[in-house]
This record gives structure tokens, C-alpha cells and sequence, in this order.
């Protein structure tokens, strides 16, 4: 079992912003002493296509478009610190990408 702090980070929007700053800031919080898991609303097939300097470096934990803190609280982890670019999606679900498709604007 980690007992280290963890840190939540978010990858879409907020790691693909700029891959090798958040490579180098996975790598000085472990350091540190710091856990670092990456926690995506993607799904588990779409995590495949995450960027390796970054999937190397941390477990991925993908949350299918559920409750970012939701899904952690349900596997017992409970984050020290929370990076995200909407962070709206630590509490809340996601449309699934098929129902945002099909919206008429």
C-alpha cells in the first residue's frame, strides 16, 4: 500500500498543455515525496493514447466520465492536492462524447 501524499492530476487540458513541463513536475513531486496519479475522465481504451513522458511516470487511474472524487473516494484515495483545468469535474460526471456529438447547437 502507497502511503506517500497523493497528488491528482488531471492530463486533458491541463498536462497536454505543455508535456514536458508536467513530466519534469511528476518527476521533482515524487522526488519529493509525492505520489502522482494521473486521473482522467477517459476511459480505459482512450488511455492509450496518452503522451508516454507523462504515462510513464505515474498510474493512470481513468474514470469513464464519472465524478473525479467520486471514483477515487470509491477506491479509497483521497488526494492531498488537485490539479485540474475544470476542476467542475472533480464533483461532477461528464456527457459522454457520443451525447456531446449528437447536440444540435
Amino acid at each position: 500500500m502507497n502511503t506517500k501524499p497523493v497528488i491528482a492530476l488531471d492530463y486533458d487540458g491541463t498536462c497536454t498543455t505543455n508535456i514536458p513541463f508536467w513530466a519534469k513536475f511528476i518527476a521533482l513531486a515524487d522526488a519529493a515525496g509525492y505520489h502522482v496519479l494521473l486521473v482522467t475522465m477517459r476511459t480505459p481504451e482512450e488511455c492509450a493514447h496518452i503522451d508516454p513522458r507523462i504515462s510513464s511516470q505515474c498510474d493512470i487511474i481513468p474514470t469513464s466520465r464519472k465524478a473525479k472524487r467520486e471514483f477515487l473516494d470509491e477506491l479509497d484515495i483521497d488526494p492531498v492536492i488537485w490539479i485540474d483545468d475544470q476542476p467542475d469535474f472533480i464533483l461532477m460526471d461528464a456527457q459522454p462524447i457520443s451525447a456531446k456529438s449528437s447536440t444540435k447547437e
